[in-house]
């Protein structure tokens, strides 16, 4: 299952929302909110896009990912989710592979294992 759709059924599961948060050329349609990352662990930068119109003042948020190994691209998502007008309360990922100063910066966050545990 790719990973849009793994993320897709973790919100069906629990009864939540689900709002895209695209990298590169993905395609949204309508107004579009865009952040550039700071460098991920290979140098790279690059630009996430989410629909303005798909959170507004009030929603709650809950980023869920695989795997952070920077936190340049969750630290890009939140600049986008509180664009919006939308609350960050937490962030869930299947592997943390962060360093403790990066760790400090994203806040709430729950990770299922460390990479130095694989």
């Amino acid at each position: 299952m790719p990973p849009a759709e793994r993320r897709c059924a973790v919100a069906a599961h629990t009864g939540a929302g689900f709002v895209a948060v695209r990298k590169g050329d993905g395609w949204l349609p309508g107004d579009l909110a865009e952040r550039v990352t700071e460098p991920d662990w290979q140098g790279r930068t690059h630009s996430l896009k989410l629909q303005r119109g798909a959170l507004s003042d009030g929603d709650r948020v809950v980023l869920v990912d695989d795997w952070f190994e920077t936190g340049a691209q969750a630290l890009a998502a939140r600049a986008l989710i509180e664009e919006t007008g939308a609350t960050l309360v937490g962030m869930a990922i299947v592997v943390d592979d962060l360093g403790d100063e990066v760790r400090g910066r994203l806040g709430r966050m729950h990770a299922l294992l460390r990479a130095d545990a694989i």
